[in-house]
């Protein structure tokens, strides 16, 4: 079916928010028909009811438009629109019948959502033909038929044309024949009639002949005739063996697949008994034909009936009914035959076919009509009712849009009919889950009771949620969690996420979070649910071990079990006094279970004590847990030379000396490249640890080889803290004639006295030359020369023969030698503050260091709180600088 419709069918804005369409298109319940009218005869025309109903959203408005032959109907004298979309009218236009033969009539329903068109109704006026009707020139005719006894005969009834075929029935002699007894009457569809085995009875009253008369009748236009043709049988005596086939068989046969239908072959002769019927296929032969008349009881031309019972589709072709004479041709194949064709035909019927659709942009859609017919049917494929593929079985749709939405149709059609089906596609931009409502909040719930938590959500697609409880999907038993619509109407959709713990324990206490999402986004949030418990405070601690550092702000945390989380009090005991602690207080700060003691001093020392409250099942729980709080200072390294020389197979001892509250303990620590090692009695047999009271640790090295050199390192720790410092240990073959008793002095600031001295003294000895200079060129040491003649001339020819006079000493005098007093009498080192005294020897020593040397002095490391820092500089601990070196006069030193 293919027609082109006048009109464009706009979707209204209505139908989309944020691009989601909510309704659905409409849907035919009942289409048009073909149909017959009548104008009886001397009566006025009668009109006829085309249906066109349909089931639609109720949220929208829907309209029905009716079309005749492409134009719009539109509301004249005796046509009627009735509510239900069904079209009433009457055939008069102008005050005249109209011609109506092969009119097409369809009508078109719309919504918001879509429209779709109905299948085409064809109309035809309701005829009966007039042949038959008497006049002048049609005279009723008496037909003497001649019958032999026994015979079987066939009456032609040849009924004039109608539309609709009319109803046939046959009369004797006036009165109304019945043909049910179809042992001795046969009324065939064509409206002749068969009668078999004639007798007297068939012939007369026995007064009167006997008339046979067929008469047609037109039900639509309540219209009766009869044959101007009567039938009177004769009985004559005829010996003639001839066989005579009538021409019952019409050339074509329309069977509908799944119906019934006769094939009547009849002949005649003398002797009827000896005739037989054969069926075949043009192209079979009698002994391959399968092919046999169905014989029905006592049925009088079963013989030569082909009864089909359920038509199928191989049932049709050509094909030939065959009679044989046995008084002629006894057994040979003699026969006589007459030819007719069986067409199968199907109306189409669509067997499966799309549903309605959400599908989302971008999104690419397949669908497709499963048809049955025959012949197979044409599938053409609308889209608000214009035609958007013809012939094609399936049909594509990519990268859709919002505009693709409407009502989709598919047609299915062939010679002998038509069938339609419709759905909607809705085309929507996904929309990101919108939480709008949720009853979940963190709080409490008591052992054993249920939990119901409820989230709203609006979102297109259907989102997705998922439940986590400690980052952990949920798998309880005890756990049910759902999705569903909640507000159809709402746009988007909304739904109502629900998650529901039945008898609430520990292990359902903890962190929920829930995710929703799909293809356009997702969202997430968190919130806990915790098992009630009572307060318990587990303990109470300080810094380190029970510690309040002094001189600092030092926090007291209350380490506690409690749900809902208690709430804190906090006080303290010193001996039998207890003071109450409160936020008031100047010396103190509350913040939660941590309370923060500012700039401690020794008045801090007390018993601190935490007290938790809380409520469980509507009883208040308490308790109570205490600090037996000390003063404590973080550690720090006091002394530890910062390098010591070794000479292979002597001993080393390298002292460590820690000040902190309370004592310190040590750990010594050994690197060499990218290797740190603890040294313990694991490390070496040779390497001893040991500790000299008060506070001093020392690492004995016996026996030194070269693998010893690296960096010691020295680790004091108490339960304040822990600080450390480094030692460069370098290994010679031989003492150095500077090492005696004193501290190695550092390679670098020898380096850079040698330097610095070496440039200052070129400094003095340019200065000097030029005063020298200056003094000679102004006479001021007493030189002259004799007086001779001009100046210039004078000047140039005599000599010049100065005479010196005593010179400033161009350095000062090296001051007394500054005699150091050891840091450490007992060690083998000397501290690093300690001036080097200048001698010639310590600058030979100075210029034989090697590179290596100096690069060893570089790896001093210090490491240290910030507590060390201060101590160091309270106590001048630090690399020595090369002011160091000098004296208050810039001497060297």
């Amino acid at each position: 079916m293919k027609r082109s419709l006048p009109i464009l069918l706009l979707l209204s804005s209505a139908s989309l928010i944020y691009g989601v369409s909510t309704g659905q298109g409409p849907r035919f319940t009942a289409e048009p028909q073909d149909t017959v009218v009548t104008i009886p005869r001397g009566m006025a025309p009668v009109g006829a009811i085309f249906p066109c109903s349909y089931e639609a959203s109720s949220d929208t408005n829907t309209t029905v438009t009716w079309y005749r032959d492409g134009v719009v109907i539109t509301a004249a004298n005796g046509i009627v629109f009735h509510p239900n979309g069904s079209l009433e009218f009457t055939f008069i236009v102008d005050g005249t019948v109209a011609t109506i033969g092969g009119i097409n009539y369809y009508c078109v329903v719309s919504n918001q959502y879509g429209s779709i068109v109905s299948r085409t109704a064809n109309v035809q006026l309701a005829t009966f033909g007039e042949e038959w009707n008497v006049n002048a020139q049609n005279l009723p005719i008496t037909n003497m038929t001649e019958v032999v006894m026994g015979e079987t005969i066939l009456l032609p009834c040849n009924p004039p044309a109608a539309n609709p075929t009319p109803t046939v029935v046959w009369r004797r002699s006036g009165e109304l024949l019945d043909t049910s007894d179809i042992a001795q009457y046969k009324l065939l569809a064509s409206g002749d009639l068969i009668i078999a085995n004639v007798d007297n009875d068939d012939i007369t009253d026995g007064t009167n002949p006997h008339t046979y008369q067929c008469e047609v009748t037109n039900m639509l236009i309540f219209d009766t005739m009869q044959s101007r043709f009567t039938y009177v049988l004769n009985s004559v005596v005829r010996y003639s063996e001839n066989l005579t086939v009538y021409d019952t068989l019409q050339p074509t046969y329309f069977l509908e697949i799944g119906t019934n239908a006769e094939v009547t072959c009849l002949a005649t002769a003398n002797d009827v008994n000896m005739l037989e019927y054969f069926f075949i296929k043009v192209g079979e032969s009698l002994a391959t034909n399968t092919l046999r008349p169905r014989f029905d009881g006592n049925d009088i031309d079963a013989r030569s009936t082909l009864l089909i019972t359920s038509v199928q589709e191989e049932n049709g072709g050509s094909y030939q009914c065959l009679v044989r004479n046995y008084l002629t041709s006894g057994d040979s194949d003699v026969l006589d035959s007459r030819n007719f064709s069986i067409v199968v035909f199907a109306r189409p019927s669509i067997t499966s076919s799309p549903m309605n659709m959400t599908v989302y942009t971008g999104d690419s859609v397949t669908v497709q009509c499963e048809t049955t017919g025959l012949p197979a049917p044409i599938v053409s494929y609308y889209v608000n009712a214009s035609v958007i593929s013809s012939d094609s079985t399936m049909l594509a749709l990519s990268d859709l849009s919002v505009s693709d939405s409407g009502a989709y149709q598919c047609f299915a059609q062939n010679e002998y009919g038509n069938a339609s089906t419709s759905w909607t596609l809705s085309v929507r931009d996904p929309i990101t889950p919108v939480v709008l409502n949720r009853s979940e909040s963190d709080g409490t719930v008591s052992m054993g009771n249920n939990l119901t938590i409820t989230v709203e959500v609006s979102a297109d697609p259907e989102p997705v949620p998922t439940w986590q409880l400690n980052e952990a999907n949920i798998t309880d038993n005890s756990t049910i969690m759902s999705i569903r619509e909640y507000n159809t109407t709402a746009c988007p959709i909304t739904y109502l996420i629900e998650l529901s713990v039945f008898g609430f324990a520990a292990v359902h206490s903890g962190n929920y979070t829930l995710t929703i999402e799909n293809r356009a986004g997702d969202i997430s949030f968190s919130f806990s649910r915790l098992l009630e418990v009572a307060a318990d405070v587990i303990s109470v601690s300080g810094t380190g071990d029970r510690c309040l550092i002094l001189q600092e702000d030092t926090d007291i945390t209350c380490v506690f079990e409690g749900v809902p989380k208690p709430t804190f009090f906090w006080y303290k005991e010193v001996g039998d006094t207890r003071t109450n602690i409160t936020a008031s207080d100047s010396e103190y700060t509350l913040v939660d279970n941590v309370l923060t003691v500012i700039n401690v001093n020794e008045e801090d020392d007390a018993a601190y004590f935490c007290e938790a409250t809380n409520t469980v099942n509507g009883e208040e729980r308490k308790d109570t847990a205490k600090l037996d709080a000390r003063i404590c200072s973080y550690p720090t390294i006091a002394k530890l030379p910062m390098t010591s020389t070794a000479v292979v197979d002597e001993d080393l001892t390298i002292m460590c000396q820690g000040e902190g509250r309370p004592d310190v303990s040590y750990m010594w620590f050994y690197a060499n490249n990218s290797t740190v090692l603890e040294i313990n009695t694991m490390f070496s047999t040779r390497i001893r640890i040991g500790i000299e009271f008060p506070n001093q640790s020392f690492l004995t090295i016996t026996g030194v080889n070269e693998s010893d050199a690296g960096n010691y390192t020295c680790r004091a720790t108490n339960s304040a803290g822990t600080t450390e410092r480094t030692s460069v240990v370098r290994v010679v073959q031989t003492p150095s004639p500077s090492s005696g008793d004193s501290e190695d002095f550092p390679t670098y600031a020898i380096i850079a006295i040698a330097v610095g001295g070496a440039v200052i003294l070129v400094v003095i000895v340019v200065v000097l030359i030029c005063i020298i200079r200056y003094r000679v060129k102004s006479g001021a040491y007493g030189l002259s020369k004799p007086p001779q003649g001009n100046d210039e001339e004078d000047d140039a020819n005599q000599p010049y023969n100065p005479q010196y006079e005593s010179l400033p000493n161009p350095r000062p005098e090296k001051p007394p030698q500054y005699q150091p007093t050891p840091a450490y009498p007992s060690s083998s080192v000397i501290s690093a503050r300690t001036p080097v005294p200048y001698n010639s020897s310590s600058m030979m020593e100075m210029q034989k260091m090697s590179n290596n040397d100096l690069s060893k002095a570089h790896m001093y490391n210090y490491h240290s709180t910030s507590a060390l820092t201060k101590q160091d500089e309270v106590d001048g601990m630090h690399q020595p600088r090369y002011d160091d070196f000098l004296s208050t006069d810039g001497q060297y030193v």
